[in-house]
């Protein structure tokens, strides 16, 4: 039996998915909390097969758009950048709460699989300020 010293726990249960025990030596598989989607994409859904022109729409938190603009990027499967355009407000966006975008991405590619970025309009350029989220999508 494994004897823990007293006091607080070594280890909190939000960031603690498994305890093993196995013959003696303690194996320790340790997660971060659930990341939870800071966009809410409406259209097209993560998983959809897509083609162009694409119209894309959802919400994303206020402080990551610049002058009511956001940047939505599609890559391939190798992260190789297929098209990348700027998809404005439908509200306002000087606000922390989330705000609409919507607009169309054209491209062409003989790629089968790839993903569709929302990505923070950083207008510092610096990387601590940049932020982006991927859903995964399919080519037609």
């Amino acid at each position: 039996m494994v004897q823990l010293p007293p006091g607080p726990p070594l280890f909190s249960p939000s960031t603690m998915r498994n305890l093993i025990i196995l013959t003696g030596i303690l194996f320790l598989t340790a997660c971060t909390k659930p990341v939870t989607s800071l966009i809410q994409l409406e259209s097209p859904t993560a998983g959809s097969v897509i083609e162009s022109p694409l119209t894309v729409r959802g919400e994303a938190p206020g402080n990551w758009f610049f002058e009511a603009n956001i940047v939505v990027e599609l890559q391939d499967a190798n992260e190789n950048q297929i098209a990348m355009t700027g998809m404005m407000a439908t509200e306002e966006w000087m606000t922390p709460e989330m705000v609409s975008f919507e607009g169309t991405l054209e491209f062409e590619t003989d790629a089968k699989d790839g993903f569709l970025i929302i990505r923070k309009d950083n207008s510092s350029g610096l990387p601590e300020h940049d932020a982006s989220e991927s859903f995964p999508v399919r080519f037609r």
